[in-house]
């Protein structure tokens, strides 16, 4: 008999995904929190309170938007026998008292069908209430591994013949709970409750008999992060025999089924037509670093999933939009910055974040506001803002919006706005280059290259306008790339070199790459 105990119950999930060979069988069970239906019955509640990542989740899993759920307050009854409509694993009108019988669930279904039968609420509080209740159970382990994982106080009374203790460090065994840390030991000695010195004497007691009886046993603790081995080490009196081993990570990784299941992701061949879609300057980018992501998101439809937090260049760009167009006219500096503080106090958003944001650009933006009144005092106007562009450069169809439009005499100024580096778009290394966004918008705008100047605002960074460089040989290039495209009939799928491309990529999994792999 082997026992493998957690001081820390938190990694038994880490533990359960690397039992490949089902090895383990876990006695405390598994949480409800991490069954299917349970995860399924959160992301509709997700749903309901305006989350679109969770709405994204019940399409992904084939969930029936067209039933209705009803606006008005109903019945406990009415809430589950509506629940057996939905298609919910476990949760479906032939099998639910079976299942829920399965997982030990049927008496709290029952309980809770009496506790609230004259109660009527609304469908999503009757769904917060039963995911509460859900939450509190676990499912038993049925698996029938032969290496027991349990925490330590389940272990009490029980003699194994070999014992391994997982992350015996200090900040895990000995095991003070909040509650401990509640009073000190001077107060809790006097009122006759156990005492944090008391509890670590406990742990330290299942320790030892744990240790004692077995026939062999290993401490494993890490040593990495700066993190210290439990004290209980020297006062078991088993610190002289430490050895220090190398993690085995072929253990972990290096498994045929991993290769196998990769093996085919660098064939990736696809059927290619330019002429059959329109090109932007975001597409034609992600082109030109990765053939691998243009296929994931342009070709397989890969949709990145959206940030619902506080986006800095997309607030910015709707804040200027408002400030900074054709119909206004701004001659002061004090007059710009009320009118930008104005629009600013207007933005709404759920992050938290939002006040200190209103600070951070309040300081900001006081020199692009003095190199915009500088700006307008030498001739130039606002000609156009946020606009559409579309038209076609050497026979491929190409779109844009383009930031800002400004005019002077005869000649045109393109300003792309940047709450960012403005480094990858504004590279001087031609060859390399993979941006052509302000080159793309100059031919739309059908302009002479000699009538129309691009240039960049840094709009945190002081306000600077710079200049696109060499925009001759980047239309050039430009060119190139298009006429490359239009021959291709078939496309190889491959992996971008530059591997620090990947770290922020949302495909990192699906081409096996990334710093956790």
């Amino acid at each position: 008999k082997i026992a493998l105990i957690v001081p820390d119950e938190s990694i038994v999930p880490l533990l359960r995904s690397f039992d490949r060979a089902q090895n383990f069988n876990f006695a405390m069970g598994q949480s409800f929190r991490e069954d299917i239906s349970y995860k399924f019955l959160d992301q509709l509640h997700n749903y309901l309170s305006g989350d679109g990542v969770a709405k994204e989740f019940l399409q992904h899993n084939s969930f029936d938007f067209s039933l209705a759920i009803p606006a008005e307050a109903i019945g406990v009854e009415e809430f589950f026998a509506l629940l057996k409509t939905l298609n919910i694993p476990r949760f479906n009108s032939e099998t639910l008292l079976e299942e829920l019988e399965k997982v030990n669930l049927l008496e709290s279904y029952y309980r809770f069908v009496h506790i609230f039968k004259t109660r009527e609420l609304h469908f999503k509080e009757w769904l917060f209430i039963w995911l509460h209740e859900l939450g509190e159970h676990s499912i038993d382990d049925t698996r029938g591994g032969k290496v027991t994982v349990m925490g330590l106080l389940e272990s009490r009374g029980i003699l194994f013949d070999g014992v391994v203790v997982l992350d015996f460090n200090d900040d895990k065994a000995p095991s003070v709970s909040n509650k401990d840390r509640f009073l000190n030991s001077s107060v809790r000695a006097a009122a006759k409750l156990p005492t944090k010195t008391d509890r670590e004497n406990l742990q330290k007691h299942y320790y030892a008999r744990l240790l004692e009886k077995a026939k062999s046993s290993v401490l494993i603790y890490s040593s990495s992060d700066n993190a210290q081995p439990s004290k209980f080490l020297y006062e078991l009196g088993v610190a002289g025999s430490i050895k220090r081993y190398k993690t085995p990570h072929e253990l972990l990784f290096n498994t045929k089924s991993n290769y196998n299941a990769y093996k085919h992701m660098d064939d990736i061949e696809f059927d290619f037509d330019a002429h059959a879609t329109v090109w932007s300057a975001s597409k034609l980018k992600t082109f030109l670093e990765c053939r691998r992501k243009f296929y994931y998101r342009y070709i397989k439809g890969l949709q990145e999933v959206r940030e619902s937090e506080l986006n800095d260049g997309a607030i910015l760009h709707t804040l200027l939009y408002r400030v900074i167009n054709p119909q206004s006219s701004y001659s002061e500096s004090s007059e710009l910055k009320k009118a930008l503080l104005q629009e600013m106090a207007k933005i709404e958003s759920a992050d938290n974040r939002l006040p200190y944001k209103r600070l951070l650009w309040d300081a900001m933006l006081d020199g692009f506001v003095q190199k915009q009144i500088e700006h307008f005092r030498s001739g130039w106007q606002v000609a156009n803002c946020e606009f559409e562009a579309s038209g076609t450069i050497a026979g491929l169809e190409f779109k844009g919006r383009i930031d800002r439009m400004d005019s002077k005499d005869t000649q045109s100024l393109i300003i792309d706005y940047k709450s960012g580096s403005i480094q990858s778009a504004n590279g001087s290394k031609i060859e390399n280059l993979a941006d052509f966004q302000m080159s793309i918008y100059a031919k739309l705008l059908d302009r002479p290259v000699d009538n129309i100047d691009i240039a960049f605002v840094e709009i945190l960074n002081g306000g600077k306008l710079t200049y696109l460089q060499s925009p001759q040989e980047k239309e050039e290039k430009l060119l190139e790339h298009i006429e490359y495209l239009k021959s291709q009939k078939s496309l190889r799928a491959e992996r971008c070199e530059d591997l620090q491309k990947c770290r922020y990529c949302p495909y990192t999994l699906l081409c096996h790459r990334g710093e956790y792999l």
